[in-house]
């Protein structure tokens, strides 16, 4: 009947699915044509799932405010930004208001920049580094979003340690010290995790750029 055919169809195909199994780890088993383009698009599935797979997917309250995981380019621009300020600032813990300032806005250029074409080193203007450039519309938004991301970051990191250390009484010259490397942690992430600024699509016109927002 119905039922033991399928049951013996059930079992040939796994006993040619094993079969092939073993002459493939053999060596033995020559695929070409139509079935060895089949077989090829399988394994770029498997493997292009297995890679999504290891990638970090943040919670949707997260990516609604722009989070997207930076690439090895991003991350190293950012690393490049931050890692000798903070250097400096453990050398020379007297200037630490400087190089904070100079921290962060390195992480605000680093993420207002992102998803951006690379400035020519010989006409890029203070303007064109801060906004985006004088024909590009959406400069002051993009703007905006840049500097709550890095200023929202680094108060959320350093702003309760600092009150915490406080709170029990550690000298103040030592929380400040602890809140700004907490700081500089807090912006980095801000920077090499959010993106403010993309390319066209979604909302708005065909060709223009957008916000990440």
């Amino acid at each position: 009947n119905d039922k033991k055919r399928s049951i013996r169809l059930a079992i040939t195909k796994d006993k040619i699915v094993e079969l092939r199994l073993k002459q493939r780890v053999g060596g033995s088993l020559q695929v070409g044509g139509a079935a060895r383009q089949i077989e090829l698009r399988e394994e770029t599935k498997d493997a292009n799932a297995r890679k999504t797979k290891k990638v970090f997917t943040p919670p949707p309250f997260l990516q609604g405010l722009g989070w997207e995981n930076p690439d090895k380019a991003h991350a190293k621009k950012v690393a490049t930004y931050i890692l000798p300020v903070v250097l400096a600032d453990t050398i020379l813990p007297e200037y630490s208001s400087i190089t904070i300032a100079v921290g962060t806005l390195f992480a605000f250029y680093a993420l207002n920049t992102r998803g951006k074409k690379a400035f020519d080193p010989n006409t890029v203007d203070m303007q064109a580094m801060m906004g985006g450039g004088r024909n590009d519309a959406n400069a002051p938004k993009v703007g905006k979003k840049t500097a709550i991301v890095i200023f929202g970051m680094g108060t959320t990191f350093a702003g309760p340690l600092y009150l915490a250390l406080r709170l029990f009484r550690v000298e103040t010259h030592i929380a400040k010290y602890f809140a700004g490397r907490a700081w500089y942690l807090g912006i980095s992430l801000g920077a090499l995790f959010f993106k403010t600024y993309s390319k066209a699509g979604g909302s708005g016109e065909k060709g223009k750029a957008r916000t990440g927002w």
